[in-house]
């Protein structure tokens, strides 16, 4: 296997995990369902073969484990999209510099967490923010796969 078809992988495991996280953004999240859960995993597993190379924004992936996970009283989820939003927030920015690719694919993921800190934020804000902000990650993601998987001499 060639590099070529190493980033071709990547952008088609980035595109499929950015759908369904869209898909998913649509869902109510219901503790403790298999279901869901399984869902959830196989996004974080397609959207970390999405990242290959991205360290910042891979740990935050890795450190999700659904969308309810709570230890030692942190909310490992919300914590977990901090560092993602921000790993990628910084992974955009040097997209924008090198020019790869189209501008707005950066950008969705640089608006994806101005939203996610609106929902922090602002009062009465949340649920929207949110689901803008998750939605957007989502297409980041699959705009990138899309990108990525028909020219992947965007590497």
């Amino acid at each position: 296997m060639n590099t070529t078809h190493i980033f071709r992988l990547s952008g088609l495991a980035a595109a499929l995990g950015g759908a369904l996280r869209v898909a998913a953004a649509f869902i109510p999240p219901t503790p403790d369902t298999p279901a869901l859960e399984l869902l959830y995993f196989a996004i974080d597993v397609s959207l970390l073969f999405g990242l290959i190379g991205f360290i910042a924004a891979a740990t935050g992936l890795a450190t999700i484990v659904g969308p309810d996970a709570e230890v030692f009283g942190i909310n490992v989820y919300n914590t977990a999209v901090s560092v993602i939003g921000f790993g990628l927030a910084v992974m955009s920015i040097a997209m924008l510099w090198s020019g790869r690719l189209p501008r707005w694919i950066p950008a969705l993921w640089i608006a994806s967490l101005l939203a996610g800190i609106a929902a922090t934020t602002v009062p009465d804000a949340q649920q929207a923010g949110f689901l803008a902000a998750g939605i957007l990650f989502a297409l980041g993601f699959l705009a990138a796969g899309v990108a990525l998987f028909g020219n992947p001499r965007l590497q």
